[in-house]
């Protein structure tokens, strides 16, 4: 009997599901797109989008508590073109993206 493959996501959306945290994503390694729009998170931290190799969208706006980026929260990315932080309001500090 075979067994069937089972399908890799390529996009997934966490779109207003009260995130305060970005989730454990690392082992979708076959994600293209993420986005956590509307989602009380206050901080992308060191390591939250970590080593996703397929990954070329992240979108997180309207998250008016969002307030640091800090260094290494996209790290080891080396597909990503695009990153949408729009209308969050409390944005004071984004860590250049490298």
């Amino acid at each position: 009997m075979k067994m069937a493959r089972q399908p890799k996501p390529e996009f997934l959306w966490l779109d207003a599901n009260n995130l305060v945290d970005v989730p454990d994503i690392a082992h979708l390694n076959s994600l293209r797109e993420v986005r956590l729009t509307k989602n009380p998170i206050q901080y992308f931290k060191f390591n939250d989008f970590h080593d996703l190799s397929e990954i070329n969208t992240i979108t997180a706006d309207e998250m008016p508590w969002l307030e640091f980026v800090e260094e290494g929260a996209f790290r080891n990315l080396p597909k990503l073109t695009e990153v949408s932080i729009s209308d969050s309001p409390a944005l004071i500090f984004f860590h250049q993206v490298k």
